[in-house]
């Protein structure tokens, strides 16, 4: 079966679902969850005005700078222009949906559980990840 819940992100559905009366012991149990997903809608940045990193980076804070030179490649970061184009006329064409998915990984399996008061069965070795 599947449901939705309204919550800011994945993490949240849990206690979304604590606070709808739903026992830890239902929300550990593999055979009834699964995983858990949040999506969001989000403007697409015109890819005919858009501005590339380099062109902007020196008129950004240095946490921006920072964030960018740690966890983006910087060819690939591009903002929006907000005086837009003549195929925009803002700087943005459209939306798009983006997801963050969850699966039911041991490690997310043990917190659940522990969260519930269950012990953990001993199982395999290794580990999968999204």
């Amino acid at each position: 079966m599947l449901t939705t819940l309204h919550a800011n992100d994945p993490i949240n559905i849990l206690e979304r679902l604590e606070m709808e009366g739903v026992q830890a012991r239902m929300i550990a149990d593999p055979q009834l969850f699964i995983g858990l997903l949040s999506q969001r809608l989000v403007q697409v940045i015109c890819p005919h005005c858009r501005l590339p990193w380099h062109e902007v980076e020196s008129s950004r804070t240095d946490e921006e700078r920072r964030l960018v030179e740690n966890f983006c490649q910087p060819d690939a970061v591009y903002l929006r222009n907000h005086n837009g184009c003549p195929h925009c006329w803002r700087g943005v064409n459209g939306r798009t949906v983006i997801a963050e998915v969850i699966s039911r990984m041991r490690s997310f399996s043990r917190f659940t559980g522990k969260k519930a008061g269950l012990r953990q069965k001993p199982t395999g070795t290794g580990s999968s990840a999204v």
